[in-house]
């Protein structure tokens, strides 16, 4: 994406006659790039998306729960929550449990990482 800077000057040179291959060039970007920003009526803001919500947050809690519970299978846990109604993947299960392992006791005894 050029900033909102390059938009201008792609705007002010194209007024001025130049040529888009000229542009693209002087910019340092390809013709399509300042096709695309000519066609635009004003520079994009560049604000990121909202995030969204994961499938698996509702089922944070009982997750948790059931790492109190010493279940740590990712495959046991889809399962018990493909009962209460989730229909993702396992991989965002594994996704959300991974950090909260504990280290084995022989690497914490050593201090290592």
């Amino acid at each position: 994406m050029q900033s909102r800077e390059d938009f201008h000057m792609i705007k002010q040179l194209r007024s001025q006659g130049a040529y888009i291959v000229d542009i693209a060039h002087q910019i340092g970007c390809s013709e399509r790039t300042v096709r695309r920003y000519l066609a635009l009526p004003a520079p994009l803001t560049g604000k990121p998306k909202t995030p969204r919500g994961s499938k698996l947050d509702p089922f944070k809690p009982y997750i948790d729960e059931l790492l109190g519970q010493e279940v740590w299978n990712a495959e046991v846990i889809r399962q018990l929550l493909q009962d209460r109604g989730y229909d993702g993947c396992v991989t965002l299960i594994r996704r959300y449990i991974q950090p909260k392992q504990a280290q084995p006791e022989s690497q914490q005894a050593n201090g290592a990482l």
